[in-house]
């Protein structure tokens, strides 16, 4: 009797044992989980320009994310999500060369000149509609994490094949179908307008995509190189360009202060404030520039053309941008400022700013407005030249300007020659 009772104890602690194991399992995860949300609001209470309520931010993050109890544009990266993004700020991936912009609840594309998407014929102000058999049209406004999520289903893999149906205009829908390839693009790109007329003077083109590391050097060495070439008159575009780095862009406004102590931008964090001025009087002081914005001139290109509009130094040619007046920290869990390998980083709002000595503070309601208004628009002929032309430009070497076509750029050479 005694070693039957036996027997059936040891049957029954191999039946309960798995269940043990998953209990275990299962109090390690509920672990993890309350250090990882302990540490969220620990970030979030030190960084995050208004005070939030623990349990109602818990709770709205169970259902829309981060980005619902915080703001649309702060983000929760898994470590993967994170590499991600660093590749993109590092102007290097596997895609198919365009950038994926956000505006209200559709998504806009802009094609690098020579890649896949502008080989295919893919137009700037495209509205995506679909990826592959997803389809990519919101009821709301659109968060970073809707964002993040259609840029990885349109990237993958070099040799691999993605499907994109577009939005051109009100109604027309278009298929297009692509080779991903390796895609490196820089921070700008330069190429000289040429005299047309008698008299005329040549003009400097600079194509900025985004204020990212160094951006403020190779933008010092483009301009040293038209200088010495005699150009004196420039026309810097910003369409399209969605920021960057803060310091960046006030590296770059350096250049050009017409002198020392100027003020650039006051930067408001939830228990400080810092004022940024000018340190010394700009090398390239004196010159004509005209900017390019629309909507999508965004953060830190927004703190560029705001101040030099601000300053006096630059007139805008173009459409409204964006409104973006906050700026974000990317703050690891675990670890200093690089993330120990595995872990989350938060993207979290954690600055105002205010521009210029005018202290415009940039929203959704309270945008750069250009000095001229101009339309980005083509007829289906102009259409057909643009992508012709646009398909065969070597992306690391040139970029592709037509100031016949590009009515922004037309009315930006013709203020430039009346200087």
């Amino acid at each position: 009797m005694r070693a039957a009772l036996i027997r059936t104890i040891a049957v029954f602690a191999l039946f309960l044992a798995p269940f043990q194991v998953c209990l275990a399992q299962q109090d390690t995860t509920v672990v993890r989980i309350s250090k990882e949300w302990t540490r969220l609001f620990e970030i979030i209470d030190e960084y995050y320009l208004e005070d939030i309520n623990h349990y109602r931010c818990y709770q709205q993050a169970q259902v829309s994310g981060i980005s619902g109890c915080l703001d649309s544009f702060s983000e929760y990266f898994s470590y993967e999500e994170y590499v991600r993004f660093t590749e993109e700020v590092n102007r290097h991936y596997a895609g198919v060369g365009m950038r994926v912009a956000r505006r209200g609840n559709h998504f806009v594309l802009f094609p690098f000149p020579g890649t896949p998407a502008a080989r295919a014929g893919i137009l700037p102000y495209d509205v995506l509609a679909q990826v592959d058999s997803t389809r990519v049209t919101y009821d709301r406004e659109i968060t970073d994490s809707d964002q993040r999520d259609v840029v990885r289903r349109i990237r993958g893999e070099p040799g691999t094949i993605v499907q994109l149906v577009v939005q051109r205009g009100d109604s027309l829908l278009l298929p297009f179908t692509m080779q991903r390839e390796e895609i490196t693009y820089p921070s700008l790109a330069a190429k000289v307008i040429d005299a047309d007329t008698a008299g005329a003077d040549s003009i400097g083109f600079i194509g900025i995509y985004s204020e990212s590391d160094k951006t403020a050097e190779e933008l010092a060495r483009a301009m040293d190189d038209f200088i010495g070439r005699g150009i004196r008159k420039f026309v810097y575009d910003l369409r399209g360009n969605p920021g960057g780095s803060f310091q960046e862009a006030l590296d770059m406004l350096q250049l050009f202060s017409p002198a020392a102590g100027y003020l650039m931008v006051t930067k408001r964090e939830k228990y400080t404030k810092g004022l940024y001025v000018a340190q010394a009087p700009g090398r390239y002081r004196g010159i004509n520039i005209v900017l390019l914005t629309d909507g999508f001139t965004a953060s830190a290109a927004e703190i560029f053309a705001g101040v030099l509009q601000d300053w006096g130094v630059a007139e805008i040619v173009g459409k409204p941008t964006f409104g973006k007046g906050v700026g974000q920290t990317l703050v690891p869990l675990w670890g200093g400022l690089v993330p120990d390998p595995g872990s989350p980083v938060l993207k979290i709002t954690s600055f105002r700013f205010l521009l210029g000595r005018d202290q415009a503070q940039l929203s959704a309601d309270s945008t750069l407005q250009p000095d001229y208004m101009v339309e980005f628009t083509l007829t289906q002929d102009e259409v057909e030249q643009f992508r012709r032309e646009a398909a065969n430009i070597n992306l690391a070497t040139d970029v592709y300007i037509n100031p016949v076509l590009d009515k922004q750029l037309k009315k930006a050479v013709e203020l430039l020659r009346e200087k």
